[in-house]
This record gives structure tokens, C-alpha cells and sequence, in this order.
């Protein structure tokens, strides 16, 4: 790495948000990802639980920026799980964030809207965060953490779809994308706001030229079912697939979710307008996107 070039540690490259940030990262930064399992380009190995190997990466990298991707991010496994999926993504936080402290780094932390209980929408960054299942207690938990570093910048994104990398977890648009003479279903009475990925991290670039702090919502303009959401997937991608629209009730998860945690994007358009910068775009616009470039 240059002297004089800003340096970014980008944590869970290997992850969707990851991928993408690696993808599109600005030519003025010399930017190193990590991975614990599945390796990419630009990246070495680290596992957040363990301090000592936190610490290493942070030595060796001495980063001016971190974004912190890295998390178990299936909420039941981590409702099924809750010590494995704590260690991950509360202690491994607490690791990446005592070490951003350590080295003076600006820390950039992925929360979602999970931190939520569903019965307030729209949301606002200023409103209290009430989760009713582990993966958002975790987040929260999280956002604590990184409110004790001095130089932060949390974001919360809702309903992220874009093209995973390798084996990477699915979203929505691999799902539908891979149904093709198949039949999905579709929650009808749960409410979402569909944020392309390269829309997030585009945001994320952006703010970190500026080295924004605070908290931010990142979610996309329309709200909607995941039914719709699913059905109107399909559409786009002129995918044949059978959705069915059913009640949150039919599919017997083990972790609960919140009816409602769409977001007022206010804050967000303020600081896009400031920044001269786009908002997220609407589904079809997103789906095009992904088609044209990944």
C-alpha cells in the first residue's frame, strides 16, 4: 500500500455488500478486503472473533477507513444459534471497533433494519430501536459498540438484492432469478423497501470522500409486499415462476419478524441533495442495473 494514498479495510469482502464495495472501490484508495471463508481478490484471511487476529490485519493494513461488513447475517440461524452468532457479530464488532480506535480509523458499520419492532413505520433514525428477534438484539447491540468509537458512521440498509459473488448467501434477485418453472411464495402482510446493492455502496463511497459520520437509513423508494416484491422480480427478469401470495403465518421460521420497518428517507435526501449525489433507484431501474453490470 502507498504512504500516500487513504487506506480502506473492507471486512466480509466476500460477502454481498463486500463484493460490491471491492467491485466499485474509487481509484484514489488502496483497499484491502478480508474473508473467512470463501477468498477474493485483494483480500487475506481473518476471523473477527479473535482479537489477536484483528489486530494483526489492522497492523499490517493500517487503515484510514474500515467498513464493517463481516456477520452472520441469516436471522434464524442466529435465533437457533445465539452464542455462535453473538461471538460473530457482536463480539467480532467489538473487536474490528476497539482496533479502529487503536489505529485513529473511521469506522463504517452495516446494521439493518432488524433494530426495529415493526409497529412505527416510517421509521426514522431518531426512533427507538425495538427488535423482537435475536438478529436484531445482535444489531443493536452492535450500533452500541460502535457509538463508543469516536469516529463512526452507521448505516442501515432494508431489503438488499443484487448478484451474490460465488457461493455467497442468496438474496431475492438469486432466488427468483434460479426459480425458473418453479413456485415460490410470497409473504403478503410484511412490508419492505427493495435497495439495490450497488446503490448502497455507491452511497458508502460517497460518504467516505466526505468522512460523513452519524446514522444513516439506505433503502430504496418504493415500499411494498414481499409478494409484490417477489412477483414484480419475476416480471422484470421475464423469469417464469409460479408466486403464490400467503400469510407470514405459513412458514413456521424460528425467529419472528417485524411486519413493518420501511423507512422516512428523509435524512438520506437531504444528504444526497447536499452531496449532489442519486437515491437509490426503483426495482426496475435496479434490476436493469444488475443486468447491464452485475
Amino acid at each position: 500500500m502507498s504512504k500516500d494514498r487513504k487506506r480502506v479495510l473492507i471486512t466480509g469482502a466476500s460477502g454481498l455488500v463486500g463484493r460490491y464495495l471491492m467491485r466499485d472501490a474509487p481509484a484514489c484508495y488502496d483497499v484491502v478486503g478480508t474473508y473467512f471463508q470463501s477468498r477474493v481478490e485483494r483480500s487475506v484471511q481473518m476471523d473477527v472473533r479473535s482479537k489477536e487476529n484483528v489486530k494483526a490485519v489492522f497492523y499490517d493494513a493500517r487503515p484510514d477507513y474500515v467498513i464493517h461488513c463481516a456477520s452472520e447475517g441469516s436471522v434464524d440461524y442466529c435465533e437457533a444459534n445465539k452464542d455462535k452468532s453473538h461471538a460473530v457479530n457482536v463480539g467480532g464488532t467489538i473487536n474490528v471497533a476497539k482496533s479502529c480506535r487503536e489505529h485513529g480509523s473511521l469506522l463504517v458499520f452495516l446494521s439493518m433494519n432488524a433494530v426495529f419492532g415493526g409497529d412505527l413505520a416510517p421509521y426514522t433514525e431518531t426512533n427507538d430501536r425495538c427488535p423482537i428477534n435475536e438478529y436484531g438484539m445482535q444489531k443493536t447491540y452492535c450500533e452500541d459498540a460502535v457509538r463508543m468509537h469516536p469516529r463512526h458512521l452507521v448505516l442501515r440498509p432494508i431489503m438488499l438484492y443484487g448478484r451474490p459473488y460465488g457461493f455467497g448467501r442468496s438474496n431475492w434477485y438469486s432466488r427468483v432469478k434460479c426459480s425458473a418453472g418453479s413456485t415460490l411464495y410470497g409473504v403478503n402482510d410484511v412490508l419492505t423497501q427493495p435497495t439495490y446493492v450497488g446503490d448502497l455502496t455507491r452511497i458508502i463511497w460517497n460518504m467516505l470522500k466526505h468522512e460523513t459520520t452519524g446514522t444513516y437509513h439506505i433503502g430504496g423508494p418504493c415500499t411494498m409486499t414481499i409478494y409484490d416484491y417477489m412477483k414484480s422480480m419475476a416480471l422484470l427478469m421475464d423469469v417464469r415462476v409460479n408466486v403464490v401470495p400467503v400469510s407470514s403465518n405459513y412458514f413456521k421460521s424460528l425467529a419472528p419478524r417485524p411486519k413493518d420497518t420501511t423507512y422516512d428517507l428523509g435524512f438520506l435526501e437531504e444528504y444526497a441533495y447536499l452531496a449532489g449525489i442519486e437515491m437509490p433507484v426503483e426495482l426496475s431501474k435496479g434490476i436493469e442495473r444488475i443486468e447491464r453490470h452485475g
